[in-house]
């Protein structure tokens, strides 16, 4: 309101308006806490936080209890096995698989598949005397092929005159064919009784190759003799000096003790593991076996299952079949006939009254141009099939013509018989008649 002076003491006025607020004082000092309210209620839950550290690993508890046993397992195999019973058995070395004679250890195919010749293992062809084209032949000093094939027969020396004969015997059953050489001889002195075969140059590289790869040889062969005293026999492997030209060798292996034969015993001789001087064996070899006899006079020697091999040790004969060793055989040699006395040879359309040609085709093919020859003109003849028959004046096959594996005969009667056109045969007479084709080393 208005002022009307101030009056300490007088009576109080009304009160005027209420002035505007002065400045804040500073703050006065903090008064004791009051006592805690009451709580408040929960707030909602904070998102988590990040999870702490791993805290140390405890202590470890108690074990448990033992479980029960389990079943026992089957016992392991200890003995050797048999082919009877399951056993241990011990893997072979490719040496006891080349030699062929142990029967208690496991074999590989890999080692199987290196074994040299393990399937047609001899390199001697008829080594059991199964095939007998030639038929029996007188022997002396020169080598002479006959008794069966592809073995020559011989004696060394002169001395004493000897002579003999070579075939074959049969019915021996502790031989693989049951058939043998067959040699009846007879001289004033001692002396020497060979065998031998050639083998050809492309079969004889075999041996080459086996002894440049070291591998060894070995021989068997299985004798008789009647000569009244012990027989030692000897060995030699000599090389052709020209590929399969035999006129001149050089000696590569000889053996001149290789076991006895006693008198009337059947005896195995076997030569193993020996390396002749790996030599010219790729131009062909030549094995002979010969027997030391004292003075005889038709006394008998039979050989068979001769078997020549590429191996440490002589393994089990090995039987081909007949035929397969007639196959072989005829290579070197074949003999045509003798199966009936009016057998069929050839034939032909003749182009000229007194002669023909006729086409002749071997059973097998010759390892080089053969020779030919027959046994007799009187076992032939010459017929038109109708009745008219004439005897043979010559018989003949041109080397011109001849191959190896087939050639024509000259066939003529030395008249002019035939008939231009019409077709000839060529027969035999008798079982004598042979016609003969000889490729032999």
């Amino acid at each position: 309101g208005t002022d009307t002076g101030w009056q300490p003491w007088g009576t109080s006025g009304t009160s005027g308006s209420s002035g505007s607020s002065g400045s804040s004082g500073s703050s006065g000092s903090s008064g004791t806490s009051g006592s805690s309210g009451t709580s408040g209620s929960s707030g909602s839950s904070g998102s988590s936080g990040t999870s702490g550290s791993s805290g140390s690993s405890g202590s470890s508890g108690t074990s448990g209890s033992s479980g029960s046993s389990g079943t026992s397992g089957t016992s392991g195999v200890s003995s050797t096995a048999t082919e009877s019973a399951a056993g241990i058995a011990e893997i072979a070395t490719q040496s006891e698989v080349d030699g062929g004679t142990d029967d208690e250890r496991i074999v590989t195919a890999k080692k199987l598949l290196a074994t040299p010749m393990i399937y047609r293992k001899n390199l001697l062809i008829n080594g059991n005397a199964m095939i007998a084209q030639r038929g029996s032949v007188s022997f002396n000093t020169s080598f002479v092929y006959g008794g069966v094939d592809r073995w020559l027969t011989f004696f060394n020396s002169s001395s004493g005159s000897p002579t003999g004969t070579a075939t074959y015997s049969s019915g021996y059953g502790n031989l693989s064919s049951g058939r043998a050489i067959a040699l009846d001889a007879t001289c004033s002195s001692t002396n020497i009784l060979f065998i031998g075969q050639r083998i050809e140059s492309i079969n004889s590289n075999a041996i080459r190759y086996a002894l440049a790869t070291g591998k060894k040889l070995s021989l068997q062969f299985t004798v008789w003799h009647n000569v009244g005293s012990t027989v030692t026999p000897v060995v030699y492997l000599q090389t052709a000096n020209s590929t399969d030209v035999f006129s001149s060798t050089t000696l590569r292996y000889s053996n001149t003790s290789p076991g006895d034969i006693p008198d009337s015993t059947w005896t195995t001789i076997k030569v193993e593991g020996f390396s002749p001087t790996n030599t010219d064996f790729e131009k062909g070899c030549v094995l002979y076996i010969g027997f030391n006899t004292p003075v005889i006079s038709s006394k008998t020697f039979y050989i068979g299952d001769i078997q020549l091999e590429i191996g440490d040790k002589c393994t089990s004969y090995d039987l081909r079949s007949v035929g397969e060793e007639l196959e072989l055989c005829q290579r070197y040699y074949q003999s045509y006939g003798g199966t009936t006395a009016y057998e069929y040879f050839a034939d032909a359309d003749v182009l000229i009254t007194t002669a023909f040609h006729a086409g002749f085709y071997f059973a097998s093919t010759f390892r080089t141009q053969p020779t030919f020859s027959y046994s007799s003109l009187s076992h032939f003849q010459i017929t038109d099939g109708v009745g008219g028959s004439w005897s043979v004046s010559a018989l003949g096959a041109p080397a011109a013509g001849m191959g190896q594996s087939e050639c024509y005969l000259d066939v003529s009667t030395g008249s002019s018989v035939f008939v231009v056109g019409r077709n000839y045969f060529l027969r035999g007479l008798s079982t004598s008649a042979r016609l003969m084709f000889d490729a032999e080393l």
